[in-house]
């Protein structure tokens, strides 16, 4: 069983580049299931089950991400897997050939409740640096002290998509 994350970038953060932290969140097989009643724009996607074949045990999930400091998390089942890629959204009229994004580090991380101090483990996170004139590789690492990972509802500005998370955290000063 495999989650197959798209996570779509809007405007600012596909036209100036930014920083996308990715946080894969292992959650019990019998959790993992369909909620259709909340977004997912990759349904209406033609070009992924073409290019991203997936079988009938997977999930393909998706979000939306357009702050220029955003975390997208994403759920996948216990035991199984998980892909995930960056797309211009559909509306942009960006192809995808257009749009690029580099690994700067990965790691795990602890963090503590904003309010009840409580202790959380994150196993497993990703930082890219997405590709426009405001992308530095440089201010994409030094973000890694600053963003927290665990409790983002209770910090950030998040959307809910289908086994998705979307928070934007901010815009980059110029």
């Amino acid at each position: 069983m495999k989650s197959d994350v798209t996570i779509y970038l809007d405007r600012p953060l596909l036209d100036r580049g930014g920083t996308v932290f990715v946080v894969p969140n292992e959650i019990p097989a019998d959790e993992w299931k369909p909620h259709l009643d909340q977004p997912n724009p990759a349904r209406s996607d033609p070009r992924l089950d073409i290019r991203v074949p997936i079988t009938a045990r997977d999930r393909r999930l998706s979000a939306r991400a357009s702050g220029q400091v955003s975390v997208v998390r994403f759920d996948y089942p216990k035991g199984g897997s998980y892909d995930f890629r960056f797309l211009p959204s559909l509306e942009s009229g960006v192809p995808p050939e257009k749009q690029g994004s580099i690994l700067v580090t990965a790691g795990n991380t602890y963090d503590y409740h904003p309010k009840t101090r409580e202790e959380k483990f994150i196993p497993e996170f990703q930082v890219f640096t997405i590709i426009g004139p405001d992308a530095d590789e440089e201010k994409s690492r030094a973000l890694v002290s600053e963003v927290k990972l665990g409790y983002l509802e209770e910090r950030y500005n998040c959307a809910p998509f289908e086994g998705v998370v979307s928070c934007s955290v901010r815009e980059l000063s110029k």
